[in-house]
């Protein structure tokens, strides 16, 4: 069996020339026959092609399509899969499709030889079968779905009732992705139900599905995942969160909190009242001159406090460290360089760079973390932003800018479509695990700076990257009691 090539051929036919040498080599195989007789299929594949490639009124990209098509086929049918195939012993009819709709084309539009029955039946399977399991003497055959539903991200998911059916009553409940083991019941006890759930797709199944009364605006702040977190909040609504808080409130705090950027401010107004007796945080109350204090005014005066309370802490402890912290820069040259960024981030972050611009060498002092030079924390949050749909897909933040490192560890403040006070900051761990850790960079640095006034950070074992020693449960307490809601525990906070 040989495709007869034409002695006379162009330079750009070259290539074309290789391509159907190449097809001639694989059918001389005789593939998909025996030894004792002619393939039949392949014969008449090669004698088509030698028609069409000496054909001047055929162009060349027509000969290019076509021969590359016969080179998928043949490929194909020396693999012997035109017949479906064992996969783990079985005929996996979902993971064939893709290559179905291939053939089907090769056979359908571009009238490739091939056996008609084998491929009506094999198509047969396909259609109307799930997996497969052939044996011996008995054949295992799964029945397809009669109900399959799916949400706006292809993700199983049905509310109160199953999200995969079938003929014989077995059933599958799904909620946004996460399988249960059965639907929700109204009946049962909510809060120990949204309390005892670890899935935080099936606690938004919960929120979603229940009315407002059945809610308790304590979940909000029990709630690690952004998103249940935005749908309890919307749910609940200002008015209900005020009254429910309103007896703990005396400065009026959550008024403004609720009023203000969508109630970015929310988690820092309720840190402050609940922890309203710290030494710190009672001393800017009682220094404000107004009865009604400005929020906006308080946070950001907290969080330079802690700021200068680490730096404080290391002019004692470990002098050379101050040096290696950057001058800050002016409000302007910061939103002039976020500008190339794809997203906004909350004022906290430019307040931080007024602050300081990063530390020039390594120094662990944010948990174990370097603080990221602006130009830096731009450039790789720039990085981060490509892999927005996985993230997406995975319902975390789509967007993140990073803030401190250590070795391909991040602490990152989520950013947005707008200029918001303050957003959640999140851990990404080395192997792109991001979990919810600080409500805020105000809490985070309240947190830290009662951890170096405290002790649990010690100068006495400094290393030569100015790795300070850290007691990280008694952090995760600190931490705790500022940003309620939050991952427990976080990484090292569990040794």
């Amino acid at each position: 069996m040989q495709i007869q090539l034409h002695e006379h051929f162009s330079e750009p036919l070259r290539y074309l020339g290789e391509l159907y040498r190449l097809i001639e080599q694989k059918l001389t195989k005789n593939l998909y026959s025996t030894e004792e007789e002619e393939n039949p299929e392949l014969q008449a594949l090669s004698e088509r092609l030698t028609t069409m490639f000496n054909d001047p009124s055929v162009d060349d990209e027509q000969k290019l399509t076509e021969g590359r098509q016969a080179m998928a086929y043949i490929e194909n049918i020396s693999r012997g899969i035109i017949r479906p195939q064992l996969f783990y012993n079985s005929i996996t009819t979902s993971s064939l499709a893709a290559d179905y709709c291939q053939w089907d084309f090769c056979f359908s539009v571009l009238k490739l030889p091939h056996r008609q029955e084998e491929w009506e039946t094999s198509k047969a399977l396909l259609k109307t079968c799930g997996w497969i399991f052939p044996f011996k003497k008995v054949c295992v055959i799964c029945d397809r779905p009669t109900k399959i539903s799916l949400d706006e991200k292809r993700q199983l998911h049905a509310s109160g009732e199953p999200a995969i059916e079938f003929s014989d009553g077995y059933c599958v409940y799904a909620y946004r992705g996460a399988l249960q083991t059965e639907p929700l019941n109204p009946k049962l006890e909510l809060a120990e139900k949204y309390q005892q759930e670890t899935n935080p797709r099936l606690r938004q199944a919960i929120v979603e599905s229940y009315s407002v009364e059945n809610l308790d605006v304590d979940w909000l702040f029990m709630e690690s995942d952004f998103q249940v977190r935005e749908i309890l909040f919307q749910k609940l609504g200002s008015e209900r969160i005020i009254a429910s808080l309103q007896d703990s409130d005396p400065f009026g705090l959550l008024p403004q909190a609720l009023t203000e950027d969508a109630g970015s401010l929310l988690w820092v107004a309720f840190a402050l009242l609940q922890n309203q007796e710290e030494p710190r945080i009672a001393k800017f109350i009682r220094d404000s001159s107004s009865p009604t204090i400005n929020l906006k005014q308080l946070r950001a005066s907290l969080m330079r406090d802690s700021l200068e309370t680490i730096v404080a802490w290391l002019e004692q402890y470990a002098p050379n460290f101050v040096d290696d912290f950057l001058p800050g820069l002016d409000e302007e040259e910061i939103s002039r360089r976020l500008e190339q960024l794809p997203f906004k981030v909350p004022r906290e972050v430019c307040e931080l760079y007024q602050w300081r611009n990063g530390i020039s060498s390594e120094r662990m002092l944010f948990v174990y973390h370097d603080f990221l030079e602006l130009e830096r924390a731009i450039e790789q949050s720039e990085m981060l932003s490509k892999s927005i749909p996985e993230r997406e897909r995975d319902n975390e933040p789509a967007y993140l800018f990073l803030l401190f490192e250590f070795e391909s560890e991040y602490f990152a403040v989520a950013g947005g479509d707008k200029v918001v006070e303050t957003a959640p900051v999140y851990h990404i761990s080395d192997i792109f695990e991001v979990t919810l850790v600080f409500n805020s960079i105000t809490t985070m640095m309240l947190a830290l700076a009662e951890s170096y006034e405290c002790g649990y950070y010690r100068a006495e074992n400094l290393d030569e990257f100015g790795s300070v020693d850290v007691d990280f449960k008694q952090l995760a307490r600190i931490r705790h009691k500022y940003n309620p809601g939050t991952v427990e525990p976080m990484y090292l906070e569990g040794e």
